[in-house]
């Protein structure tokens, strides 16, 4: 495998129908709204995200992911598939008031197309703190080991995990 270190710069988009494989992430990523040791989103075409393995610290404020935080699609008019890739960095949302925060080992989320993940492993902490922790602060959380929302918009996509 390629050993990658984080230090500032990731990917941001996966699209045209990329291929991203072998990749080892290490180091440690703050972002203010969100992050992903690999990517933040993956849409226009399809995409295959293959043995990735994420020990990287991942903090951000709504939408947090060892791997990718959006497993984005249009419609079906593509494909995300995500294979073989593990999670070992502790994940964290710190909270930002009135965002609904989607935080997984694998994915954060995905919305409006197809996505399977097969063979993925979460083995880090999820962690996902409300802004000023207070109870008038609470809007809805999507947390996973894997994933933590699939899209309530999506009737047309297909979900395999």
């Amino acid at each position: 495998m390629k050993k990658i270190y984080m230090l500032r710069q990731k990917l941001h988009y996966l699209e045209g129908n990329a291929y991203v494989h072998d990749v080892v992430i290490t180091g440690s990523i703050v972002a203010e709204k969100y992050a992903a040791g690999l990517a933040i989103k993956a849409e226009k075409g399809n995409v295959k995200i293959e043995n990735i393995e994420n020990w990287a610290r991942i903090t951000a404020g709504y939408k947090v992911a060892g791997i990718i935080v959006n497993g984005y699609g249009v419609l079906n008019s593509n494909k995300i598939e995500i294979i073989n890739c593990k999670n070992y960095g502790n994940i964290t949302s710190t909270g930002l008031k009135d965002k609904q925060a989607n935080v997984g080992g694998i994915c954060a989320y995905n919305n409006n197309g197809s996505i399977s993940i097969t063979g993925c492993y979460n083995f880090g902490d999820i962690t996902v703190k409300m802004h000023n922790d207070t109870a008038s602060d609470c809007v809805p959380v999507g947390v996973g080991g894997i994933i933590g929302a699939l899209s309530y918009e999506n009737k047309e996509g297909t979900y395999i995990i």
